[in-house]
């Protein structure tokens, strides 16, 4: 990682919680996010419920691999890391992590916290919550399925 960089994202720190872990201020700003095509169907994800089904789904390319702490951040690939996701959620996370690692370049201490929620057995989280917190609190919700 280019050292400006890391210093730059020194200041952001995950807390990549399990479910039910996560608290919310009332001052935290809500936003949520539908990374669903309009007008289209969704798809029910409850039977993937293994990490081998996951996989398998993106190797046929059904499925993303996001990573819960930004790589650019100095995330790790590493399986504890990545959660399995449709690409129009994967592209919806990648545009809040760029939006919340530019804050942090600027100088800005941030705190941040990605936590997948799931449905029954589910592999494949039915939303992802983004929580900023530090100069301002703002929470983004992407819904996945």
């Amino acid at each position: 990682m280019n050292p400006s960089l890391y210093r730059a994202f020194a200041w952001l720190v995950l807390f990549a919680m399990a479910a039910g872990c996560a608290t919310q201020t009332s001052a935290t700003a809500d936003r949520t996010s539908t990374a669903l095509t309009p007008g289209k169907t969704q798809v029910d994800y409850a039977h993937v419920d293994t990490r081998d089904k996951a996989q398998a789904l993106h190797r046929s390319g059904k499925l993303q691999r996001a990573h819960l702490f930004p790589l650019a951040a100095g995330g790790q690939d590493a399986e504890v890391n990545v959660i399995y996701i449709p690409e129009k959620s994967a592209n919806e996370k990648a545009r809040i992590d760029s939006e919340i690692l530019k804050m942090a370049a600027s100088g800005a201490t941030v705190r941040y916290s990605a936590k997948p929620v799931y449905k029954g057995n589910s592999f494949v989280p039915s939303q992802l919550v983004i929580s900023v917190t530090g100069a301002q609190n703002t929470q983004y919700v992407v819904d996945i399925w």
